[in-house]
């Protein structure tokens, strides 16, 4: 057996701990693909329960406008005061 036959112990190791890296980078890679995944799946929830509860917003307005007329309320209060037309 020739010298060139058989790699040197830290060669191995040095084999290993890039072949490490490698597949840890990929699993890790993975893990990110799962969240991200996750992550746009709930985005796509929230827009639409933003959706619903804009329409809901609109549709409660409207009814308080035909009941008061358009005016301004202060949600802290619930004080009506009179809508400035531009």
């Amino acid at each position: 057996m020739s010298k060139n036959d058989k790699l040197s112990s830290a060669e191995v190791e040095k084999l290993r701990n890039l072949n490490k890296e490698v597949y840890d980078t990929m699993a890790k890679l993975g893990e990110l693909e799962f969240a991200l995944s996750n992550m746009e799946e709930k985005k796509i929830e929230l827009l639409q329960q933003h959706k619903t509860a804009r329409k809901y917003l609109q549709a409660e307005q409207k009814s308080l406008a035909e009941k008061y007329g358009e005016k301004r309320v202060d949600l802290a209060t619930g004080a009506l005061t009179e809508s400035v037309s531009s």
